[in-house]
C-alpha cells in the first residue's frame, strides 16, 4: 500500500471504529496478532483492544475522535487527534461525572497488507483526568500497574 493509502486507512479507522462504533471494522482493519504499545501492559492481539474500545465507548457514548493531522512515511502512518465526549459511564475506575471532556493524543500505526500490525498510542490522560477532577486516579493506576 502507498503512503496515501495508509493515511486513508488511519482516517477510516477513527471514523468507522471510533466515531461510528462499527466494531466489525476492528477485524477488517487490525491484524489478529497486532502489538499495541503505550499501554501497561503492552497489548497483543485484537481482543485486548476490543475490551478497551468497549470501555471507552460505554464511558463516553458521544465520543468523537477527529484526526487533525495525518502523515505517513512508508509503512508508518501518524495521526494527531482531538478527542471530545461526555463522560456518562465509569472510565478506568473514575465514576461518571457527566462532564464534557476534550483531550488530544497521537496514534502511530504500522500497516502491512492493508491492516494495522503494530500501533503506538499516546494520549494526554492527564488532561482528561484534570477535566474529570480525578488527578489522584493517576497515582492509583501507576501503583496498581507496578504490582
Amino acid at each position: 500500500m502507498s503512503t496515501a493509502d495508509n493515511k486513508q486507512l488511519m482516517i477510516r479507522w477513527f471514523e468507522e471504529v471510533w466515531n461510528q462504533r462499527r466494531t466489525a471494522a476492528i477485524d477488517e482493519l487490525m491484524a489478529e496478532d497486532i502489538v499495541i504499545h503505550g499501554h501497561v501492559p503492552e497489548m497483543r492481539g485484537r481482543d485486548g483492544f476490543k475490551e478497551l474500545h468497549s470501555t471507552f465507548c460505554a464511558a463516553l457514548p458521544d465520543m468523537r475522535i477527529t484526526p487533525e493531522l495525518v502523515f505517513g512515511d512508508g509503512d508508518l502512518v501518524v495521526a494527531l487527534n482531538k478527542v471530545e465526549g461526555t463522560q456518562t459511564g465509569e472510565l478506568l475506575g473514575i465514576p461518571p461525572r457527566n462532564r464534557r471532556v476534550t483531550f488530544s493524543g497521537v496514534s502511530i500505526g504500522r500497516v502491512r497488507n492493508g491492516k494495522f500490525v503494530e500501533a503506538w498510542d499516546h494520549y494526554n490522560f492527564l488532561e482528561l483526568y484534570g477535566q474529570l477532577d480525578a488527578l489522584e486516579h493517576i497515582s492509583a493506576l501507576r501503583k496498581s500497574a507496578s504490582k
